[in-house]
Parts: structure tokens; sequence; C-alpha cells
């Protein structure tokens, strides 16, 4: 498919933002948000007897958390969440509603969600497979948007935040990344440096952490992501920088001051900093 030219592009986001103003204006669906956090505070809370409990039009709060979901950004992506997940928990919320919520959370790449609803028994295994045929197409079209292919031959299911990182760390060759922790920094992280660890008969990364305490922890978790196939170094002194043929060194700033002092021509292919604005700090 073509690229949309810059002016039709920018129209077009313009659109989506007075979309999403208007939507989340919308009386209606403010009332529909107020309810669900209502509903979804007395479930957590048991204790609390409420005198009139708010209801939801699950039909057109479900229609507006389907156009927010479309045009994206952090206050419409934020509110459809809200609405999928009281729709999914919320026991007035028929399977035909909670079907379409298990849409709206593929259509979002929430693929984790979706599997956590299934597992919860909140929705039926595959349940958006039931759901009209137009529907049912656009889950299959969204997935193949977020599906990464690597060498080993498996297949990643990723989130959008995930799929973005990986298109520009592959187009870019420095990359400033800034997301909750809920989006998955750190898992597509490992797995871009054992894809390009696979690609190379030889391989240099350093995974710079802001403390030693995260030393440990980061470490032990990439060595057994990685098993024997590539080695974990945490010391500037543990072996002879190049030695191994694929390596991957967890280090402090400190600690690779050290390595580079020991080891002059030390150079690495891939530098992830962990934290990175603390690498300014005295």
């Amino acid at each position: 498919v073509p690229r949309r030219p810059a002016r039709e592009a920018f129209v077009t986001a313009g659109i989506g933002d007075k979309l999403a103003a208007a939507i989340l204006a919308d009386a209606d669906f403010h009332d529909a948000l107020r309810a669900i956090t209502w509903r979804s505070l007395i479930d957590d809370v048991p204790t609390i007897v409420p005198q009139l409990l708010p209801s939801v039009k699950w039909d057109h709060a479900l229609t507006c958390a389907s156009a927010l979901a479309s045009i994206g950004g952090e206050q419409a992506s934020d509110a459809a969440l809200r609405v999928v997940q009281g729709c999914l928990s919320d026991q007035e919320s028929g399977p035909v509603e909670r079907r379409a919520a298990l849409v709206l959370l593929e259509r979002m790449g929430n693929t984790r969600a979706a599997a956590l609803a299934e597992g919860r028994d909140l929705v039926g295994h595959e349940a958006w497979t039931q759901a009209p045929g137009p529907l049912v197409l656009d889950v299959v079209r969204r997935r193949l948007e977020l599906a990464i292919p690597v060498s080993s031959g498996e297949v990643i299911q990723a989130n959008p935040f995930q799929r973005a990182f990986w298109d520009r760390a592959a187009a870019n060759r420095w990359l400033s990344v800034s997301a909750p922790t809920s989006a998955g920094k750190s898992y597509i992280v490992k797995r871009w440096i054992e894809e390009l660890a696979a690609r190379a008969q030889r391989f240099t990364a350093v995974y710079l952490v802001p403390t030693r305490a995260l030393i440990d922890e980061v470490s032990h978790d990439l060595i057994e992501h990685f098993a024997a196939e590539v080695e974990v170094y945490v010391l500037p002194w543990d072996h002879r920088p190049g030695s191994a043929e694929k390596e991957v060194y967890v280090l402090t700033q400190e600690r690779l001051h050290l390595l580079q002092s020991r080891a002059p021509g030390f150079a690495a292919d891939l530098l992830f900093i962990d934290e990175a604005q603390k690498v300014g700090d005295g």
C-alpha cells in the first residue's frame, strides 16, 4: 500500500484529534466512564453496599471505545481500555458485549490482557473468532501487523510499542525509548539482543544498568534466556574481552570504565543503557 502524502496524513491526524476530543467530551460517554469506575470500585471493595449502582449503556460505551482505539494516543487509549476492562469484568455485561470488548483488546494489540481474560473465564477461548466476519478479519490483520518473525523461526506476538521499537531499532543507529513498565521494554530489548547475536558470527553487547543491585537481576535473566549460546559477564576482569564468540556484559558505568581501562581496544556492537537519564548523575 503506497504511503499517504504528508499533507493528507496531517489532515487525518487533525480529524482524529478532533474526534477523540468530541468523544471524550460526550456526556453519555463521560457518564459511562464514571459508572464503570463506580462499579469497579464496588467489586474491589465488597464491604461497600451501594444504595443505587449506576448502570452502563455498553453498546454506546463500546462504540465510543472502538473509535478511540482506532485513533490512538494516550488519553484515547486509556479511556478505551477502561471501557474494555469494565465490560469484561462487569457481571451485567453479556457475552456479546464481552466478545466485542475482546475484539477491541486484540485491535489495540493487548494480547496479554486478552489471554488473561480467557484465563479468568471472563470470555471463552478465542471468543473473538465468533464475532462478525469483518471484525474477525480486522483482528487477523492486526495480529499480522504486530507479528515479528525472528531467525529461530519463532514469531513474536508484539504489542504496538514493541513493534515500533523493533522497526525503528532496525532502521536507526541509535534510539531513545520511553514507555511505562507495562509496555514490555525489557522483554523486547532482550529479544532484539538475541536476534542480533543470532545473525552474527561474532557479537559483543553491553547492557548498562544504573546500579549494582540490578546487575544480578538482569544477568540472571539473560543467562536463563540465552542458555549456552551467549556468554554473560558482570565483572570487567571475568575474562579476556573477545575470547568468546558471542558475549554480553551487564555492567554499571563504573565497571564499564574499568573494562575500557583494562582493555583500551574494547568495542561493543550494541550498547543498551537502562534508565539513560541517570548517565549524567554525579
